[in-house]
């Protein structure tokens, strides 16, 4: 897969800017160098945008994105987040 491939992964260009990081790294060839790398790309392909307490979840039927509470996975990541940040 070209980088190019890549970057359009996401047809609708929806990105949370907590993603731009590790996409970077992603495009540039770096999958599989971190755990938590790995964890947030695939985080992205279910939630394209964060925000504090909720999220834009996968396009529904009439290709609207889906706001909801925070879930189990996003909570994780912002405690791993956090984790890597103060430790």
């Amino acid at each position: 897969t070209s980088n190019y491939q890549k970057l359009y992964e996401n047809e609708s260009m929806i990105i949370s800017s907590n993603y731009l990081g590790v996409n970077l790294l992603r495009l540039m060839g770096f999958d599989g160098i971190d755990p938590f790398v790995d964890y947030v790309n695939d985080l992205s392909r279910d939630y394209p945008v964060i925000f504090e307490n909720t999220y834009l979840a996968e396009k529904t039927e009439n290709g609207e994105l889906t706001q909801s509470e925070t879930s189990a996975e996003i909570n994780f990541y912002k405690s791993w987040e956090y984790y890597r940040i103060f430790n």
